[in-house]
């Protein structure tokens, strides 16, 4: 009978001094789902995209001439010559396309490295042909 008594004592003395554990374990859960879904969140913004552009060239510029994507995106150009014959050349990601009068050419590559790339119409489309340059932008 003492045994017993004294046992029951323990636990009562236990369970009234001792520390509110399930906060301790919510807590503990809390910051673990929090660094989860921070961890999970920084992988899905570092994933690459598909990144789709409309472009127009045409004496003697193009439209948009500045492009600015991630590396690592999938760079699809949807381009559209709207006057005479031009071409699409970015030696550095191995495109060179020609761009016939109201047909769309859709040029695709990956965005592996990062810099800041010219692009430049490859045929010639009159006096203006040497100022018909680009950017593409990989951060």
């Amino acid at each position: 009978m003492k045994k017993l008594l004294f046992l029951i004592i323990v636990l009562l003395v236990i369970g009234c001094s001792g520390e509110d554990m399930s906060s301790d374990v919510q807590d503990q859960q809390a910051e673990f789902s929090d660094n989860y879904i921070d961890s999970a969140d920084e992988e899905e913004a570092s994933q690459p995209e598909i990144v789709e552009i409309s472009m127009i060239a045409k004496k003697w510029s193009f439209e948009p001439a500045t492009i600015t994507v991630n590396e690592g995106d999938t760079v699809l150009l949807h381009v559209e010559s709207i006057d005479v014959t031009h071409g699409l050349k970015m030696l550095d990601f191995e495109v060179d396309e020609n761009l016939i009068p109201g047909e769309t050419v859709d040029i695709q590559f990956v965005a592996d490295k990062k810099g800041t790339f010219t692009f430049s119409c490859s045929v010639y489309c009159g006096s203006g042909h040497n100022y018909m340059t680009g950017q593409l932008i990989v951060n």
